[in-house]
């Protein structure tokens, strides 16, 4: 998706982008770090949990998120 390749051919010297995570496992927690342009909302959706469940687990009054910020997504 990301270098939108037709197949699974890749050829020397070829530059592919690497999608880098954002989000860190430690055990039964995932820790997700907050990107620009992320919501409450899309960061949900990539976790398969709604936006209720992450203010829950982080103790949010709002929907604000600051970029850099550690949310607990499970």
């Amino acid at each position: 998706r990301i270098n939108r390749l037709r197949g699974t051919l890749i050829r020397v010297g070829q530059r592919l982008q690497i999608y880098e995570l954002n989000y860190a496992i430690d055990g039964d927690n995932i820790t997700h770090y907050v990107r620009r342009g992320e919501s409450l909302y899309s960061i949900a959706r990539l976790h398969k949990t709604s936006v209720s469940q992450l203010k829950k687990l982080n103790s949010l009054a709002s929907d604000l998120i600051k970029i850099g910020a550690k949310l607990i997504v499970r």
